[in-house]
């Protein structure tokens, strides 16, 4: 039965990589260059509050009742990088209306910008492009209980960090051997389907195909016309026999 429960339990103990969407806990209480007056750990208890609340708080039509909480800081983090990438535009000499125009010159240097130059703490944690990829840090997580509990985290030199007790592999089970007649009991089904849907029509095929090779003959007034292995058509009378 695919009840509800049933779901619940079968994911007991299943294990999730990616990334961790917050800032490291040492960096959780650092005032944020993007906000002022914020840390990475007031911002997201603030972006919590309208997604429950709305906003402005109490605003029911932009209440989220179930947000991705892995990927909310990104959305703020990516707000942040444009506005540094204008803030250094302005700084370089241009003005909005040539920012606004996207000139192949102006778009090259705010290109150059993010990938290579832009480097500041974000909501996500450390902000700063390689190409086009952010790399940061994973999160090891694992349903407990019914519960996602992130247990271990991956460092951009990929040294692992278990949290807490780590792992625990107490809901995994034994996989149970197969017996040698496994490979029998998988295919078998499937051959049983193939032979009954094709077994009739292979048949019909070979008596249709062994009636038309065999001689056809007919016979009027006592004579009898067959066809030879050639195909030519003789008759003969029944008093010639």
């Amino acid at each position: 039965e695919c009840s509800l429960d049933a779901i619940t339990d079968a994911f007991e103990g299943a294990i999730n990589i990616a990334g961790r969407g917050v800032a490291m806990e040492e960096d959780m209480d650092k005032p944020l260059p993007c906000f002022k007056g914020h840390s990475p750990k007031s911002l997201v208890t603030l972006l919590d509050k309208h997604l429950m609340h709305g906003y402005p708080e109490g605003d029911l039509k932009t209440q989220v009742a179930d947000p991705y909480h892995d990927v909310k800081a990104h959305a703020i983090d990516g707000t942040c990088a444009f506005a540094f990438a204008v803030q250094y535009l302005l700084r370089q000499g241009h003005t909005v209306e040539e920012i606004q125009r996207r000139d192949a010159e102006v778009y090259a240097k705010f290109n150059s910008y993010m990938r290579t130059q832009m480097d500041f703490l974000g909501v996500s944690g450390h902000v700063k492009f390689t190409g086009n990829d952010k790399p940061n840090v994973l999160a090891v997580q694992q349903v407990q209980q019914g519960r996602r509990v992130e247990v271990g985290i991956v460092a951009l030199d990929d040294t692992i960090t278990w949290l807490g007790d780590g792992v625990q592999a107490s809901a995994w089970m034994k996989e149970t051997e197969e017996s040698e007649w496994g490979w029998f009991f998988m295919i078998f089904p499937h051959a049983f389907r193939t032979i009954a849907i094709c077994g009739p029509f292979c048949f019909s095929f070979f008596a249709y195909a062994n009636w038309k090779r065999e001689p056809r003959s007919s016979g009027v007034n006592g004579r009898t016309r067959s066809s030879d292995a050639n195909g030519q058509t003789r008759s003969s009378d029944a008093n010639d026999v």
